[in-house]
């Protein structure tokens, strides 16, 4: 299994269930958060040549997210609901449904410094 790693700096990630304010607000950064993921996953998938084998929906794919930030969230929902638009943006980029059977899915967190927030996506390729 070859993995692919990549790191979406200044990303502050929040719980989608706990959401307060307008929804425009709420929209723009969700939409920012998408064309990240389907950026920065495009890049790494097109470098290490595995855009062709990744986007084959009979390959597994194996998908870890760590949010670094100042603050922990709770481990359940709000942890892998803080992915969601990240998510969709790589998923975008797969043309696949984050649905499929044959995937699997690591969130965790890291403690990072004062205003340090990024996002650590690692992808792995199953069969490679």
């Amino acid at each position: 299994m070859k993995v692919v790693t990549f790191e979406i700096p200044n990303c502050v990630t929040k719980a989608v269930t706990n959401r307060r304010g307008h929804w425009a607000k709420h929209y723009a950064a969700g939409r920012n958060q998408r064309e990240f993921g389907a950026g920065y996953s495009l890049k790494a998938l097109v470098k290490h040549d595995l855009l062709h084998k990744a986007r084959d929906k009979s390959t597994p794919l194996h998908l870890g997210f760590v949010r670094i930030s100042p603050r922990r969230l709770d481990k359940g929902d709000n942890l892998e609901s803080c992915f969601k638009h990240i998510r969709d943006g790589i998923f975008d980029t797969l043309q696949r449904n984050d649905g499929e059977k044959n995937l699997k899915f690591f969130h965790r967190q890291k403690k990072g410094e004062k205003n340090e927030h990024a996002v650590i996506v690692k992808i792995g390729v199953v069969g490679t």
